[in-house]
């Protein structure tokens, strides 16, 4: 966890030092991205086990090459409301969707018969798109804002403050 936060702490970073460029392409070059993602997690362990640092050289070349090739570009229009939705869900999925497999399984140990087809699994993942936004719109977001709040106050409040301080 330390590895993977600090380097996206520094890819964020890098993204503020160098804003991503408007092209006709940004949305092709998105999907793209997203399409890789998806071929190598898709791709079946027992295919690299004769090369045992695959994982190693995924975490530390592929993604986060393929993080910063997608922070180059901006996405517009549809592609752009995709993304941004698929963002604001990133942090309740990766909470919520270890407890739920937990639970599940955990179902199938004490005897219920749940399926375990591809299909189900589908019905799996919507469930949890659809929790994880429920979650961010009803818990995350808010608790997010109070504690900006009360980290950060309102700069506006503090300026009455600090004139009546010099006017004593």
């Amino acid at each position: 966890m330390l590895f993977s936060f600090s380097l996206g702490i520094c890819l964020y970073r890098l993204y503020d030092i160098q804003n991503p460029t408007t092209a006709n392409n940004g949305n092709i070059v998105g999907l793209l991205l997203c399409g890789c993602l998806i071929f190598i997690t898709g791709i079946s362990a027992s295919t690299f086990f004769g090369f045992p640092y695959f994982d190693f050289l995924i975490c530390l070349v592929v993604f986060p090459a393929i993080v910063w090739l997608a922070m180059r570009t901006r996405q517009t229009g549809l592609v752009e409301l995709l993304f941004r939705w698929l963002g604001r869900l990133s942090y309740p999925i990766y909470i919520l969707h270890g407890p739920i497999f937990s639970l599940l399984q955990s179902l199938r140990q004490k005897g219920f018969d749940l399926p375990a087809s591809p299909a189900s699994g589908m019905v799996v993942v919507i469930a949890i798109f659809i929790a994880a936004g429920i979650v961010a719109i009803r818990f995350d977001e808010p608790v997010r804002k109070r504690l900006k709040m009360m980290v950060a106050p309102n700069p506006a409040s503090a300026v009455p403050a600090a004139s009546n301080a010099g006017a004593k």
